[in-house]
């Protein structure tokens, strides 16, 4: 249902979405709907943000003991002013948003160990960068801290 509305949105402004090594799976320390509502809501801001069309592309680049995941698109970009207030709750330049979206999925992220970092050019485009800790033998790493996970498959385990 959340994808076909996604791909709805794509296709009523144009923007193509594409991935790249997608495959297998790798437990994360993260819940598996929190990881779908981050990448959910950073696919559709970078659609909303191309008005005239353009591509969106998720590439995954897994470690050894991390996942990074990256949501780029070719895009008008974010200028540098807005770059430094973009996680902040509250900041939006959308005329109907709440400014949560980007704050909270920065928490999500920050909660499982992760980061959730912005690189934008204006002109150019913006590439959102997860980068979540692998669980290995049960454990993973938070903030250098090597943490015992109890690992669900239904909630932990993420396809990629």
């Amino acid at each position: 249902n959340t994808l076909f509305g996604i791909s709805t949105l794509a296709f009523s402004r144009s923007v193509t979405i594409e991935s790249q090594g997608f495959s297998g799976s790798s437990p994360l320390a993260i819940d598996a709907t929190a990881l779908m509502q981050v990448l959910q809501n950073l696919v559709i801001n970078a659609i909303e943000a191309m008005a005239g069309g353009g591509a969106v592309t998720l590439t995954l680049r897994p470690g050894h003991q991390h996942i990074e995941i990256e949501i780029s698109d070719n895009g008008p970009g974010i200028s540098p002013a807005h770059l430094e207030s973009l996680f902040e709750p509250f900041f939006t330049t959308k005329k109907t948003g709440t400014g949560l979206g980007l704050w909270l999925c920065r928490k999500m992220i920050n909660e499982a160990g992760g980061q959730l970092q912005c690189t934008s050019t204006l002109g150019s485009g913006t590439r959102m960068t997860i980068t979540l800790p692998l669980v290995l033998d049960n454990r993973t790493m938070i903030d250098g801290n090597s943490i015992d996970v109890v690992i669900s498959p239904k909630e932990h385990v993420w396809t990629l």
